[in-house]
């Protein structure tokens, strides 16, 4: 849950730049109105660029933790959610490419520019490296911290190509989690 925490500080005011609803709509205009093939990009808040560069590595800790895991306990769940984060993965790269924006993201596994998901990528491993249901815990624990990144980060943009981006992930992350509690619920876990 220490990630949730650091996440949800990190994102915080990510929240503070949401606009609201009303305003949305006045911009971009109705939800069914035709869209036009030339659509200039609106510039990102500084919230909104923290917010996609911290989900960028967030999303790579999840990828790199799933592969490491499954080195020490083989199992479809992490390489089926491997595969999936490498998505996710690649979905807020093309934003970052789409906003012309640096990439954080380093190409060694288990190695991040931001230090304190370094930390929590070695404080979840020592966790998840004790068994195989610490390791469906650590799943947990980062699904949950993903979730609730991305609903702040959804709140947090007035950018339809982001919402988008992230409302997709939303729905991976949920089956995501899913998976790792019906494997813990398995294995006699409750959480």
């Amino acid at each position: 849950m220490r990630f949730t925490g650091l996440i949800v500080g990190a994102l915080a005011v990510a929240g503070l730049a949401g606009v609201a609803s009303t305003a949305l709509a006045a911009r971009h205009g109705p939800a069914n109105a035709p869209r036009s093939a030339a659509t200039t990009l609106a510039p990102l808040s500084d919230a909104e660029i923290a917010t996609l560069r911290w989900m960028r590595e967030e999303e790579k800790l999840a990828r790199d933790m799933y592969i490491t895991l499954n080195t020490f306990f083989p199992a479809k769940v992490f390489t089926n959610i491997a595969a999936s984060e490498q998505k996710h993965f690649d979905a807020i790269g093309r934003k970052l490419d789409l906003y012309g924006l640096e990439d954080p993201a380093v190409d060694q596994v288990g190695v991040f520019t931001d230090p304190r998901l370094q930390q929590l990528y070695a404080d979840l491993l020592a966790q998840g490296m004790v068994n195989y249901v610490e390791a469906l815990k650590v799943g947990v624990i980062i699904e949950e911290a993903d979730l609730t990144d991305l609903e702040l980060a959804i709140d947090g943009t007035d950018s339809v190509p982001l919402t988008r981006t992230y409302e997709h992930l939303l729905t991976g992350s949920e089956h995501h989690l899913a998976a790792f509690t019906r494997l813990l619920a398995k294995a006699g876990v409750s959480l």
